[in-house]
């Protein structure tokens, strides 16, 4: 039985780089830009953290699978660090949580600026604010999906604690475990094209500013 507790790092960082050239919706673009990175700090501080956590998990996860049933007293202490582990990934995702719904809240500020621009920096800057809420929206299901996996990972550490374990449930929670995980890193995958695809949305924004203001 194989299970991976993952490294789940999000790579998809906002970049915030342009070429400034003084306009007003050049300068508001920018200033509610550097709201969203703001709002992001603590999930990209936390990143280091989590999978810092996740991979002491994996490795004491893996020494616990080479006990012996006549070590119990080091089982019982090895499952309770573990899932003390899980525990501090979950208030991880919390605080990055909450980071990304500050974030939400200035993707809402794009609006006074796509009011005032004309129509071709308009339709930039809509497909901007759209590509930034589907971002968001995606790390939500990121988080729930993130909160699922760390429940079906404590009930089969618990399990590893029952005296008489049945090995074919113990199995099938493996594979639940296996199945969720990799649920997760295909929405990870998700979440960093579509940073990609945000970070190239705003560079030609900039672009189309700049052009409207020759």
């Amino acid at each position: 039985m194989k299970v991976y507790i993952g490294s789940f790092m999000l790579c998809g960082l906002l970049l915030l780089s342009g070429c400034s050239f003084g306009s007003p919706t050049d300068e508001k673009l920018t200033e509610v830009l550097g709201e969203m990175n703001d709002a992001e700090k603590i999930y990209r501080d936390g990143q280091h953290d989590l999978n810092e956590l996740e991979q002491t998990e994996q490795e004491q996860f893996t020494e616990i699978m080479e006990l012996t049933q006549e070590e119990q007293n080091e089982l019982q202490e090895k499952v309770a660090r573990i899932q003390a582990l899980v525990e501090e990934r979950l208030v991880h995702i919390d605080e990055e949580e909450a980071s990304i719904k500050k974030a939400v809240e200035a993707v809402d500020a794009l609006d006074s600026v796509i009011e005032k621009a004309d129509d071709k920096v308009k339709t930039e800057l809509e497909k901007v604010k759209e590509k930034a809420n589907e971002r968001y929206k995606i790390h939500g299901t990121f988080v729930k999906s993130y909160k699922q996996l760390a429940d079906s990972q404590t009930a089969l550490y618990d399990m590893l604690l029952e005296e008489a374990l049945d090995l074919s449930i113990l199995e099938k929670q493996v594979d639940q475990v296996n199945e969720e995980n990799d649920e997760v890193k295909a929405i990870i995958e998700k979440f960093n094209e579509v940073t990609e695809s945000l970070n190239d949305l705003k560079k030609q924004a900039f672009k189309t500013i700049k052009k409207s203001q020759e």
